[in-house]
């Protein structure tokens, strides 16, 4: 499914350094990658489970550590880095740490006791699935995400401590826990976190969600096939992948003017909805996140809006195809316009603020992308998938004032063709190098 596909691209960007070989450096019994400027702790041997009980009893994670001469900060606990360390009973982390990544902790049976600094930001998938001797975690107020699978399966946890901050959780983050375990049915919350409606629906449900509520969790609602009404209060930004996936009795959706994204799937195969108000609020959409609805159905071929996003190109594209997004437009949806072949050029207004994950990948024959917008629009590393790699690559023209920031900027930076000939007032090219 191209949802896991998406996940894949953006895990592998992040961690792909790590998988090719595990280690740098061991400083102090701790394994190190060195990636730019920063390290990243990691595990001992070529694979993870090579090397089971590499670190035992209780360790703590220095802030940084010195390599060559070169002090590195440690920013990052990468993939399975401590993943079936049974004998690990303790961990201290340093505030330089920003991310705890996919399984770092996975299955340390014997871990008790986590210190999660306040510079953590995001708890990737899986960080601490089978942890089963944790009984309690407080999340700092800095962590704003908390991934699929997160304490997947800690059977020993019963206290959650989880943060007004958190606006995103994914899928199963607290299933086989005994926090979960103790929720009675009805809608479950995880912080101000919509995380699931548990047991039972009745026919012709109709939600109404709890005022101050922020964010809605990965397939929260997924296959409440009763649900026939959701009231979202304007508190909300963010709107999690499959979180009304095949929600089939839903027949219109107000999103309030607070939500900024909406996740891949969201509400695929609502059938029965016909009716979807997007406010210009929303500047990314996830993959798919309207497949199977009547909505979408209804949609006549051509470039499809979500709101102001643009969504899809639906329909076969005429060979040697030039698209010119409109004016105002605020972003453009994950693969948009993945695999259009015929894609020639593209006109992005200077509106444009974020653009998704693998929107143009192997869109292999767009020869001029023209991007209006004074500062660079922030992009995925999949954005340009396959267009980057040419022999012939695309040519980039940006505005003449904003050359430099676009050859500096993560992603656009990596286009071999930049030019600086794209009017942003305007529309025209002023022929600027």
């Amino acid at each position: 499914m191209k949802h896991l596909i998406k996940a894949t691209l953006l895990l592998l960007a992040l961690l792909l350094p790590t998988l090719t070989h595990a280690h740098d450096i061991e400083v102090d019994g701790i394994y190190y990658y060195i990636i730019g400027t920063t390290a990243f702790v990691t595990y001992k041997g070529s694979s993870p489970s090579q090397y089971s009980n590499e670190y035992s009893g209780s360790v703590t994670i220095p802030a940084t550590v010195t390599y060559n001469n070169k002090t590195y900060p440690v920013t990052f606990i990468s993939y399975s880095a401590f993943r079936d360390c049974s004998n690990l009973t303790n961990i201290n982390i340093p505030n330089s740490v920003t991310s705890i990544g996919s399984y770092a902790f996975s299955s340390c049976s014997s871990l008790t006791n986590i210190n999660i600094p306040k510079s953590v930001t995001s708890i990737i998938g899986g960080a601490f699935a089978g942890c089963s001797n944790l009984t309690n975690i407080n999340i700092p107020n800095s962590v704003t995400t908390i991934g699929y699978k997160a304490f997947n399966n800690c059977s020993g946890l019963t206290t959650i401590n989880i943060p007004n901050s958190v606006t995103a959780i994914g899928y199963d983050a607290f299933s086989g826990t005994s926090w979960y375990d103790n929720q009675p049915d009805g809608l479950v919350y995880a912080g101000l976190v919509a995380y699931e409606y548990k047991g039972t629906k009745p026919e012709g449900t109709t939600i109404t969600l709890k005022e101050g509520t922020k964010g809605i969790a990965d397939f929260a609602f997924s296959n409440c096939s009763n649900l026939a009404a959701i009231n979202i209060p304007n508190s909300v930004t963010y709107i999690g992948e499959g979180a009304f996936n095949n929600c089939s009795s839903l027949t219109t959706i107000n999103i309030p003017n607070s939500v900024t994204y909406i996740g891949s799937y969201a509400f695929s195969g609502c059938s029965s909805l016909t009716t979807i108000n997007i406010p210009n609020s929303v500047t990314a959409i996830g993959y798919d996140a309207f497949s199977g609805t009547s909505w979408y159905d209804n949609q006549p071929d051509g470039l499809v809006y979500a709101g102001l996003v643009a969504y899809e190109y639906k329909g076969t594209k005429p060979e040697g195809t030039t698209i010119t997004l409109k004016e105002g437009t605020k972003g453009i949806a994950d693969f948009a316009f993945s695999n259009c072949s015929n894609l020639a050029a593209i006109n992005i207004p200077n509106s444009v603020t974020y653009i998704g994950e693998g929107a143009f990948s192997d869109c292999i024959h767009l020869n001029d992308l023209y991007c209006y917008a004074t500062t660079p629009p922030k992009c995925c590393q999949s954005t340009f998938t396959n267009i980057l790699s040419k022999t012939n690559s695309t040519t980039l023209h940006v505005p003449a004032a904003s050359l430099a920031a676009y050859r500096a900027a993560p992603v656009w930076k990596d286009y071999k063709n930049i030019v600086g000939d794209a009017d942003a007032t305007n529309g025209h090219r002023n022929q600027s190098r």
